[in-house]
């Protein structure tokens, strides 16, 4: 967010900079949707174990293959395909706020 509200400013100053804010843009978006997947050890996982109420030993049981599960999604190209487009709509939030700002 702080990239998008440094784009507007930043082009006046230096407009091949923009280009690495930019980049600094999808990386934080990419490690924020990452990280929302909801399989552990990602952060995601605790949004929904308290979001269906599942107990500490199903957790427990469910976190034991996350990792697992989790290798065997980013090997999988239509999860990749949609994890990209997660990724860059929130960029292009971020490029929404960085335009209302210029």
């Amino acid at each position: 967010l702080l990239c998008a509200i440094a784009v507007p400013f930043v082009a006046k100053i230096d407009p091949d900079a923009v280009s690495l804010l930019y980049l600094a843009m999808v990386l934080n978006a990419s490690l924020f949707v990452f990280n929302l997947i909801p399989i552990p050890p990602l952060d995601g996982s605790h949004f929904l174990k308290h979001a269906i109420r599942m107990s500490e030993e199903t957790y427990m049981n469910f976190s034991r293959w996350g990792f697992f599960i989790l290798l065997i999604l980013i090997n999988v190209a239509p999860f990749r395909k949609a994890l990209s487009t997660v990724i860059y709509k929130v960029v292009g939030v971020f490029l929404e706020i960085a335009n209302l700002i210029a």
